[in-house]
């Protein structure tokens, strides 16, 4: 569970910069003479054609994050089922209790 509120943390994080980028994108271009940093790094965030992001390509710190839930996810299922099969086999008698 807590690697799940995790994920949905990383999400909404990315989501509440995403909105603060866009504000001072727009704040940029009223400003004459600016230097439109967050236009610049556009480059570094390629995009579709509706503006979504393009998983896997550019600077997606975000998505390298929200890997880490899942992997988390993923050894603790390996971790349960290595458990419930030797549970089992000492069971029946397979593997002797240390």
């Amino acid at each position: 569970m807590v690697c799940l509120y995790w994920r949905q943390l990383i999400h909404r994080y990315r989501e509440l910069i995403r909105l603060r980028i866009e504000i001072l994108r727009e704040m940029e271009t009223r400003i004459p003479g600016s230097v439109q940093m967050y236009h610049r790094e556009d480059s570094l965030y390629p995009v579709d054609e509706d503006g979504r992001p393009l998983h896997g390509q550019g600077l997606n710190l975000s998505d390298l994050e929200a890997r880490l839930p899942v992997l988390f996810i993923s050894l603790y299922v390996v971790l349960g089922l290595g458990l419930i099969i030797a549970i089992g086999l000492v069971t029946i008698g397979v593997l002797p209790v240390p």
